[in-house]
């Protein structure tokens, strides 16, 4: 398993201040729950697949108090879909 704070900090010893992450629900849970993330970019599809399927985030919480709180900072259409920013808050 990476260590992800080992690789973060090497990132920013070489001068890096932003970092697109694309690996999953784990590692966007590990990294969130971590605080290594201040800003989310999540990208909506014009498309509703019910059922069950691939989550954004890994686990589960009891309530939405014990959900993670953003701000989000920006919604934009993209054709059919949309590209929702926001701001972990901390």
């Amino acid at each position: 398993m990476v260590d992800l704070a080992a690789a973060l900090e090497d990132l920013g010893s070489r001068g890096y201040v932003a970092a697109l992450i694309e690996g999953g629900a784990t590692l966007a849970t590990r990294l969130v729950e971590s605080g290594h993330v201040d800003r989310i970019a999540i990208y909506f599809g014009s498309k509703l697949g019910l059922g069950t399927g691939m989550a954004a985030f890994a686990g589960t919480f009891g309530t939405l108090g014990d959900a993670v709180a953003v701000d989000i900072t920006s919604v934009k259409q993209l054709g059919d879909d949309l590209r929702v920013d926001m701001d972990v808050v901390t």
